[in-house]
């Protein structure tokens, strides 16, 4: 799945990318910290790169999403102190986390 997402970062189309990074702050935003932790560095990645992207529309948005993630993501490990345990996962993010974990058929 991620390398699809990552070749989404390299089309010539600016819509392609913008849905990729609407995508990416999507996850950023609503997944469970618990299961967060298994795709958040390389959802990160992906973000950062749009941060240079040659669409000042999608480098703003890139940026915005960044700031808006890390204002989240310090509230809620405030919330959660050092016991990220405690915060149990709902039930879309344990389905993605079985989804992730299996192998892809085409």
């Amino acid at each position: 799945m991620l390398l699809q997402l990552k070749s989404a970062v390299n089309d010539k189309t600016a819509e392609v990318r913008k849905e990729l990074y609407l995508v990416v702050r999507e996850w950023l935003t609503s997944f469970d910290i618990t299961y967060l932790r298994m795709f958040e560095c390389d959802l990160v990645l992906l973000l950062l790169a749009g941060v240079g992207d040659e669409s000042p529309e999608i480098a703003k948005h890139c940026v915005d999403t960044m700031e808006y993630y890390g204002a989240n993501l310090q509230k809620l490990l405030t919330e959660v102190g050092d016991d990220i345990s405690a915060v149990k996962p709902n039930s879309f993010d344990a389905k993605f986390a079985k989804l992730a974990s299996s192998p892809m058929h085409y």
